[in-house]
């Protein structure tokens, strides 16, 4: 039973519980989307450029925290001027300390869009089992055709994450 103001707000298994309680506590605390219109610290020609970040389940519904171990979508949204043939998106993830940990890309994993329409849309990554230890991560993004010579968006840590403990209570 989780209380809330003098009303139950949740009631059944512990470990849903638990996570339902904890992520309640933090949900004021963290942005787990992010608008990136406006931002100066871009480089690329803007033919496409991101327009957001956010961090969702597995069944699309946003993420009040994030845990080491966990399952998660992170959805890349952009704004294409013009048609974009063969982009390849892509962001790097950093430790506190500018450390890259990892690059991760469509070209990567074998992923090729053969093109993108004008107008607005996104892409998902899905990520089975988030291998991170807790702390906070800054994301770069980018976004160039396919061999990587042009380059439409560029955002050095473009956002900030905070990765919890590994959940301890999975049901």
């Amino acid at each position: 039973i989780f209380p809330d103001h003098s009303e139950i707000r949740m009631d059944g298994k512990s470990s849903a519980v638990i996570r339902e309680y904890m992520g309640s506590v933090r949900a004021s605390q963290l942005v787990l989307s992010t608008a990136l219109a406006g931002i100066e610290n871009r480089a690329g020609n803007g033919q496409i450029q991101y327009t957001g970040v956010e961090f969702l389940s597995l069944d699309r519904t946003p993420l009040k925290v994030i845990r080491s171990g966990d399952s998660l979508v992170v959805r890349l949204r952009y704004c294409a001027n013009q048609p974009i043939a063969f982009p390849d998106f892509g962001f790097r993830i950093y430790t506190e300390f500018d450390t890259m940990v990892t690059e991760v890309a469509t070209s990567h994993h074998g992923i090729y869009i053969s093109s993108v329409t004008p107008g607005e849309g996104y892409a998902d990554l899905e990520i089975d089992f988030l291998n991170l230890l807790a702390a906070k991560y800054k994301l770069s993004l980018w976004l160039t055709d396919m061999p990587g010579q042009l380059v439409y968006d560029d955002i050095e840590h473009a956002v900030t994450i905070e990765v919890e403990g590994a959940n301890l209570f999975q049901s």
